[in-house]
């Protein structure tokens, strides 16, 4: 079913006692999958800001700006949620579990992909063909970078920059990032179980990517994205996991941690938006307090992010992710005569983008999941649908 039936809360209040260990739903939290379809927008957005209206509405524009940071709360949360569902798989490494988990998450983010690139193969055709240059931008649409991006290793560390299917770049990072996520899962769960403990594995990487951005002289976290785009989705993978690590602990049943910890994020937004701090030092740790945040409050605890609307959302969110910068490119190509468009041309392209994401969620990303995932032998791991 496309929609998730929200649960009912128990209190009105908007924080209410974290779940008990063996309350926790490990298959999916709501609130976490709504995030993921807002966040998802803000991205759509960012990339189309140029063409909207704002300069009556200089916060959204400001907002809209910053919409690259939509990619760090991605990975901190895809993180999270990886550990959540995978985790407990690699307490003892075996061949077996190592072979079901890569199988599964290839079959959950290489079929949609694929489809996409060559589905971007039309692009350079209609520079040739239908522009009135015919000239073919072959930076945009490099071939080799086209072959990298189809074994999914384009940002692995290759001088080129951001080519064909650019939000693809973020995907490729996710896979190297599970390459690592077994062995540091196996190394979790034979460390201290304690909270502290745990959370001087989400404490360092903090610190490491802060280091990292600082001594290279990186203005911003949307900068170098092909030097420095792993190690930002690596990190930031590694504390979302730690984070789940904290969640399944079932310790921080202190009835005010959400709020606590959902102040914390608030604290460090204003922080960011008023004081001249770079991102990388405050924004992915205010990322991580706000999914920390989000999944100790009960299910019934932030009705908003239970909405059946958002949590579709962020269900078909990976399509609308990888399809997006497709569709803006063909509204460009074919409304877009200057640089002030229309508020029309915006509504046709989030329609379309919206449109692009239900039909690729049903018709292309799970059947192909399923089509992969019908190669492993034996009890499946399971695919969940709150991943990204």
């Amino acid at each position: 079913m496309p929609f998730a039936r929200p649960h009912t809360a128990p209190h009105n209040d908007l924080f209410s006692r974290p779940a008990p260990p063996q309350m926790r739903d490990k298959k999916n939290i709501a609130a976490l999958t709504s995030i993921r379809g807002l966040a998802a927008w803000w991205v759509v957005l960012f990339h189309f800001r140029e063409y909207l209206p704002l300069d009556d509405v200089r916060p959204l524009g400001r907002f809209l700006a910053h919409g690259y940071l939509a990619v760090d709360l991605f990975f901190i949360l895809s993180g999270f949620v990886i550990f959540l569902n995978y985790g407990s798989h690699f307490e003892t490494l075996t061949r077996q579990s190592l072979g079901r988990f890569f199988v599964a998450r290839f079959a959950r983010i290489y079929p949609l992909h694929a489809f996409m690139m060559l589905a971007f193969l039309v692009n350079p055709l209609a520079q040739a063909f239908f522009s009135s240059s015919g000239y073919v931008d072959f930076v945009r649409y490099n071939p080799i970078y086209f072959l990298l991006s189809l074994l999914l290793v384009q940002n692995w560390g290759f001088p080129f920059p951001l080519a064909w299917n650019i939000p693809a770049w973020s995907i490729s990072t996710e896979a190297f990032a599970y390459l690592l996520f077994p062995a540091f899962a196996y190394l979790v769960s034979k460390s201290s179980p304690r909270p502290l403990a745990m959370t001087g594995f989400s404490i360092v990487p903090l610190f490491a990517l802060a280091g990292l951005y600082y001594a290279t002289g990186q203005p911003s976290l949307g900068s170098g994205i092909s030097s420095y785009g792993l190690l930002r989705c690596c990190l930031e993978f590694l504390v979302g996991a730690s984070l789940c690590r904290i969640y399944l602990n079932g310790q921080m049943t202190f009835r005010w941690w959400p709020a606590l910890f959902f102040t914390g994020f608030l604290a460090l937004v204003a922080l960011y938006n008023f004081a001249p701090v770079t991102d990388y030092l405050v924004m992915p740790t205010a990322f991580a307090l706000l999914i920390l945040c989000l999944a100790l409050a009960s299910e019934g605890a932030v009705p908003l992010l239970n909405d059946r609307v958002l949590v579709f959302l962020g269900t078909i969110s990976y399509s609308t992710y990888l399809a997006h910068y497709f569709i803006l490119d063909w509204v460009k190509f074919l409304f877009v005569q200057n640089d002030d468009p229309p508020l029309s041309v915006g509504i046709i392209f989030v329609a379309a983008t919206l449109a692009a994401s239900i039909i690729l969620h049903f018709y292309v990303e799970i059947p192909g999941r399923r089509l992969l995932a019908g190669k492993l032998r034996g009890k499946p791991v399971p695919i969940f649908e709150s991943s990204r």
